[in-house]
């Protein structure tokens, strides 16, 4: 149970859920959310994020969920959503099932008219808690609640399961647009990160509005807003060749030598401390909030370096310039920015990525490169520096 304090009334709910889990010997959990409310229609969209947060957190593996939306819910919330101008993803409302953490959230009366339900429990004398709140036209969901659905029952008594054929189809239209998204994706990604340009460009405009918002829901904790859309895929088009920057879900969009990558905003600190990697077997934590991992290895990559020998010191240090190194990849050496620019390292990246060193000798940057000398051999044990982000 989540006590989310808005009501006065909410103390009594608990001792309800108290008192009836102990008759019935069922073990209760219980949160209270601490909200600073005003009374206003965003705690209740703060208090709903808090809530299911919750839930994950205290779902097990094959935990099921099961929650009492039912059919005149699933109406309301289509008709809020259409409002707010969704798309055809947000047309198809609440699933009847779905993935909540570990474990799976299940809507069981989706189908089921309130009425349906109120005179269940009524014929049956059961008892339950009317949220008071619920007539409070403040909130929008009350206002079609309580005011417009009223309204359309009257001329259309069948509106919620028209509403609900409704709200299936655009789910399948959703999966279906999802399936060509990740044709697109897998035809147009460059690495798990970023996305070809020209291949992108090659779609149709359909398309690409399509897989940005596919691959910005995957990348980021919101999907992208229309206007997002539309002015990332004006930019990449006017700009192939350039860099850009644009506002996207809460992140950046920027381009970079032929990709697209979705970056945060808040970007990692310069400069950081050199320090000493004294213990290779637990993670360091640089001075600007960068991790670094050494993963040993059992089966050699491209990017194994030996371990360091015993008087060698592991020493983490920022990009000072004119730096030359011989990559893995190479069979001369060259400056950093050039092997940087082979490697297609985004400029954004360039000045916060550590380098890592074997006293005063250049080992590798992580995720890029090792130098060549480095490498282990067949009959040496081996690592591999990452960054963890």
């Amino acid at each position: 149970h989540v006590d989310h304090g808005i009501q006065s009334e909410s103390g009594d709910w608990l001792q309800t859920c108290q008192k009836d889990c102990k008759r019935l010997g069922v073990n209760l959990k219980t949160t209270q959310l601490a909200i600073s409310h005003n009374g206003l229609p965003t705690d209740e969209a703060f208090a709903r994020e808090e809530r299911y947060d919750f839930f994950k957190d205290n779902l097990s593996k094959g935990d099921c969920l099961l929650f009492a939306h039912h059919q005149d819910d699933q109406a309301e919330t289509l008709l809020f959503r259409l409002l707010r101008g969704c798309g055809i993803k947000g047309a198809a409302a609440m699933p009847i099932s779905r993935q909540l953490g570990l474990g799976k959230l299940i809507r069981p009366w989706l189908n089921a008219a309130r009425q349906e339900i109120e005179e269940y429990a009524e014929s049956n004398n059961l008892n339950w808690i009317e949220d008071p709140s619920n007539t409070d036209t403040q909130y929008d969901r009350n206002f079609l609640r309580n005011i417009i659905l009223p309204k359309l029952k009257e001329r259309w008594p069948a509106y919620a399961k028209t509403f609900a054929r409704f709200t299936a189809l655009a789910g399948a239209q959703s999966e279906l647009l999802d399936e060509f998204s990740q044709i697109d994706l897998r035809e147009c990604e460059y690495s798990h990160d970023s996305l070809q340009v020209e291949k992108f460009c090659d779609l149709s405009q359909l398309r690409q509005r399509n897989l940005l918002y596919y691959w910005g829901r995957l990348k980021t904790p919101f999907g992208p807003t229309q206007s997002e859309l539309d002015e990332s895929i004006k930019q990449i088009h006017a700009s192939p060749e350039n860099a850009i920057c644009v506002d996207f879900a809460g992140m950046h969009l920027r381009t970079h030598q032929g990709a697209i990558y979705l970056v945060s905003k808040e970007q990692p600190q310069m400069p950081f401390d050199s320090t000493e990697w004294k213990n290779l077997e637990s993670n360091l934590v640089l001075s600007n909030d960068v991790e670094l991992r050494a993963t040993p290895l059992d089966e050699k990559t491209e990017l194994a370096v030996r371990l360091p020998r015993s008087a060698e010191k592991v020493l983490l240090k920022m990009r000072e310039g004119g730096e030359s190194v011989l990559p893995h990849y190479r069979e001369k050496s060259n400056r950093l920015k050039i092997i940087y620019q082979e490697c297609g390292v985004p400029t954004w990246r360039r000045e916060w990525l550590p380098l890592i060193y074997y006293d005063e000798q250049l080992v590798a940057v992580p995720g890029v490169f090792i130098n060549k000398e480095f490498t282990a051999r067949p009959d040496e044990s081996a690592i591999e520096f990452h960054i963890i982000e």
